[in-house]
Formats: C-alpha cells, sequence, structure tokens
C-alpha cells in the first residue's frame, strides 16, 4: 500500500532559511504541496513575497499558488531580522515586482480547508500573524488541520531577538500566544535543538556548481558572515529546514509535551518569550509537542540529498 503525500500549507518570510526549507519539500514525494503564504517578518511583505516566488521558480514548482498575508504584527510595532541581509535574500540579484494585493492569505487557506478532502498540515516558518487571524475568524475550520508545525520559540536557551526571544515569536507575540492557546495539535520546533545543527563550509563546498546548488552558495555567503556577527556561529543555521524535515521524518526527532505560553503582558525585558511550564503540577495541561532533540546527521544527509537530486535535471 503506498501511503499518499500529506497535504502542506507553508506559511513563511523568506529568509535565507526559509529559502532552504521550501527546497527541500519542493520535490519531495512525501508532501503535495497546496500553497504558500507570505507574511512580514525577515523584512517587508512585498520583498518577501518576491522572494517567495524567486524560489518557487528556482524550484521549478511555480504550479504552487503563492498569496501575500499579513503586513504588520496583530499589536506591535514591525520589526525585521538583520541576518538576512535588506533583501531578504542577499547575494542573489531580484527582480522588484508589483505581485499582489496584500492579505489575501487568509482567504486562501481557508479555501483549500474547505476543499480539501482530508485535514491539511500547516508549516509555519514566520510569525505566526496569518494563522492568528485565520484561527479568530474562523474557528470552525481548525478541525480541518491535522496538525500546526511551528518554527519558533525558545525554551531553555537565550533568544536570538533579545535576551529571551526567538524572531518569529518575538515580531508578534501577541498572534503566537493566540495561537499556542488554540486547542490544536502542534509541534513546536524552538530554537533549543538548531542551534547545534549547521550546514559547513564542507557541506556547501559539496552542492554542485548547478542552477540550485550555485544560487544557495551565493546566499548562504552573505548568511553565514551575518551569524557570524549576531550569533557568533561558524556555518549556515538550518532553523526552518529543520522544522520542514518534521514533515518528511518525524521520526528523526525528540518530542516532549508542554505547557508553552507568550509572555505578552510586559513589553519590557521578557515581551516575547516563550514560557514552558516545567513543573511537575496536577493542573498542567499540554498545549503542544516540543521538539528537544533532532538527528542532525539525517538531516543534513536529506537536506544535501535533496539539493543535489534537485540539480539533477541541470544534468
Amino acid at each position: 500500500m503506498i501511503n499518499k503525500p500529506t497535504s502542506v500549507w507553508i506559511d513563511t518570510d523568506p529568509g535565507n532559511d526559509d529559502m532552504m526549507a521550501i527546497l527541500l519539500l519542493a520535490q519531495n514525494s512525501l508532501v503535495n504541496i497546496l500553497g504558500v503564504s507570505t507574511v512580514f517578518g525577515n523584512t517587508s511583505l512585498p520583498k518577501v513575497t518576491r522572494n517567495a516566488k524567486f524560489i518557487l521558480d528556482l524550484a521549478k514548482r511555480n504550479d504552487i499558488p503563492l498569496f501575500a498575508g499579513a503586513e504588520q504584527p496583530l499589536i506591535r510595532d514591525q520589526i525585521c531580522a538583520d541576518i538576512h541581509g535588506e533583501s531578504g535574500l542577499d547575494g542573489v540579484t531580484l527582480v522588484e515586482e508589483d505581485l499582489m494585493v496584500a492579505d489575501k492569505a487568509q482567504e486562501a487557506i481557508i479555501k483549500a480547508l474547505e476543499d480539501a478532502e482530508e485535514p491539511i498540515t500547516i508549516l509555519a516558518l514566520g510569525p505566526l500573524t496569518n494563522i492568528a487571524k485565520l484561527f479568530t475568524t474562523r474557528p470552525d475550520l481548525i478541525s480541518r488541520v491535522q496538525r500546526l508545525v511551528i518554527m519558533g520559540g525558545a525554551i531553555t536557551v537565550p533568544g536570538n531577538k533579545n535576551r529571551v526571544a526567538e524572531f518569529n515569536v518575538f515580531c508578534d507575540p501577541e498572534a503566537a500566544e493566540s495561537v499556542f492557546n488554540t486547542i490544536i495539535p502542534k509541534t513546536l520546533i524552538p530554537l533549543d535543538p538548531c542551534t547545534s545543527v549547521v550546514l559547513t563550509d564542507r557541506d556547501i563546498a559539496s552542492l554542485p556548481n548547478r542552477t540550485v546548488g550555485t544560487t544557495l552558495k551565493r546566499i548562504l555567503k552573505p548568511y553565514i558572515e551575518n551569524i557570524c556577527i549576531f550569533e557568533g556561529v561558524q556555518g549556515a543555521l538550518m532553523y526552518d529546514p529543520i522544522a520542514a524535515y518534521y514533515l518528511l521524518n518525524p521520526a528523526a526527532f525528540t518530542t516532549v509535551p508542554m505547557d508553552v505560553r507568550v509572555e505578552t503582558s510586559s513589553k519590557g525585558l521578557t515581551y516575547g518569550m516563550t514560557v514552558a511550564e516545567r513543573r511537575i503540577i496536577a493542573e498542567r495541561v499540554f498545549n503542544m509537542d516540543v521538539v528537544t532533540e533532532v538527528d542532525a546527521k539525517q538531516f543534513i544527509s536529506a537536506f544535501l540529498a535533496a539539493i543535489k537530486e534537485m540539480d539533477k535535471c541541470d544534468e
């Protein structure tokens, strides 16, 4: 018996690691990508939407529908990342395009949920604004989501945007808190298991000097330089690709059920902090599975193989 591919919707803010996540999934027969929606985050909405189109074109998957979503957070002022450069994909030349009207993502995800024969999986790689709006507007469709896989948060490690907050959650803490409180199967991939998984210079050098491999080498050069400056790490951190890999091989991950909330009451040092209840108390109610470990060797091998396979089309 052949298993049907998992139907997936990707919500993203490309971003170098978003790009690698989409490339990992784009040609994989285990997933059926129903659509991609963009959200402000690593840079402005017009730029992340342009970047998403570039990635889908690169992957030869311009058949996948693309929709622009939220331009700004629910409440807080908008911030952008430093690590991905001004364009979000520094290292390649991108053509400015007026692609689409913002805030169409919600309508598109609603239609996908309504039309799907079976519940779909949502992979959230950016701020959770689009997802929070979806669940608030159409709570009746929550049951149509098989699982929400989220890259975000920091449980026991420092933040990567302030002392305690991870970037995606910090971009829209109120949206993250709303989504975390939604009763739905959720898997959270926080910074914790990702900080020791690095794509090395040797790994990158092994990529083919063809369309996808060469493009990745170009965008990874400034990305790695910025990671060294802002994170003190040598190599490419792989946050979003690790979250994407969960869809392909959940057996490579260790998860623990947790009760996780987001600090929104203070606008000070702890704003956007993901707070897990780690005490052993009777009233603890778990709201998600949290990834604590990933098999780095399996992941890196699968990622490199996916890129090399994609570039075989150029041979």
